[in-house]
């Protein structure tokens, strides 16, 4: 189960980086073999108006996943670090539910972080909650992050 979920979390992580929530609407099927058997994934990505619904259905022997990611930029596309852009998602089925959400901020003006884009990330499980909050320049080759995961707290810059 918890290879599913890893899996799972993995396609959707890439989907939501690749840009996927920006695409045309569509269905694809495909089969994926695994060591462990076969992982068939339905997704179907819909638009409507500034809103994109991103669903993707995982099935194998273990049983049934479903990811479902709603993103809007908030209308200005053009702009890197759109404020009020944001993606919802929730996980539900075999692997357990789970939630998250990214919501951009602003384009920081001054202090520490002038000039980044500042996002807000939550996320809760069955293992728990946690909150990440990122800053990072247009080419997303640098940054910074702070997160609390049930308390504890944890700051990192990165470059590359």
């Amino acid at each position: 189960m918890k290879k599913l979920a890893l899996f799972v979390f993995i396609i959707v992580a890439a989907a939501v980086f690749s840009g996927c929530l920006g695409g045309t609407a569509d269905t694809t099927k495909q089969t994926i073999k695994t060591d462990d058997g076969e992982v068939k994934v339905k997704t179907e990505t819909k638009t409507d108006g500034e809103t994109t619904i991103y669903e993707q259905t995982f099935e194998s022997d273990e049983g049934e996943q479903t990811v479902v990611i709603t993103g809007s930029m908030m209308g200005n596309t053009d702009d890197w670090c759109p404020e009020g852009g944001d993606w919802d998602m929730k996980s539900t089925g075999v692997g357990g539910t789970a939630t998250a959400s990214m919501k951009i901020d602003k384009l920081v003006t001054s202090g520490k972080y002038a000039g980044l884009c500042h996002v807000v990330y939550t996320a809760k499980s069955p293992d728990g909650e946690m909150k990440i909050d990122y800053w990072f320049d247009e080419s997303g080759n640098h940054g910074f992050y702070e997160m609390d995961i049930n308390g504890q707290k944890i700051s990192q810059e990165w470059t590359g």
